[in-house]
């Protein structure tokens, strides 16, 4: 999976989607434009929320840090108007997934060195 994280300012709703992605079927489209974020987790409270686009309208809750990311990464400056389209661990991986979690930590590197772009946030 790899995460759509749509255009925001200020203090409005943070919105993401989730969009199935292979590293080994991917016609390069997403790998043109995927980013990859790598930060630091930190302390996991006081959680954030962000919103998926979706019928269910679900929440997630997430890590300061990363919270503080999506915000600067979704301004309108930086972002393009369809969304920018990311690979974060936290969000891409399903965390409560050993086996899925195990599989996508090996296949990090190989994420990291196909990405159009790495950021770090600090």
């Amino acid at each position: 999976r790899c995460l759509v994280l749509y255009p925001g300012t200020g203090e409005s709703d943070i919105e993401v989607s989730l969009v199935p992605f292979s590293l080994q079927d991917d016609p390069d489209s997403i790998l043109k434009v995927m980013e990859a974020l790598s930060y630091t987790w930190g302390v996991p409270t006081p959680a954030k929320i962000i919103r998926f686009r979706d019928e269910a309208g679900r929440t997630l809750a997430v890590s300061p840090n990363l919270h503080d990311a999506l915000v600067g990464l979704r301004q309108t400056n930086t972002c393009r108007s369809d969304g920018r389209i990311m690979w974060i661990d936290q969000l891409c991986i399903n965390q409560q997934d050993n086996d899925e979690k195990s599989k996508q930590v090996q296949m990090m590197g190989a994420i990291y060195s196909k990405a159009s772009r790495v950021i770090i946030w600090l």
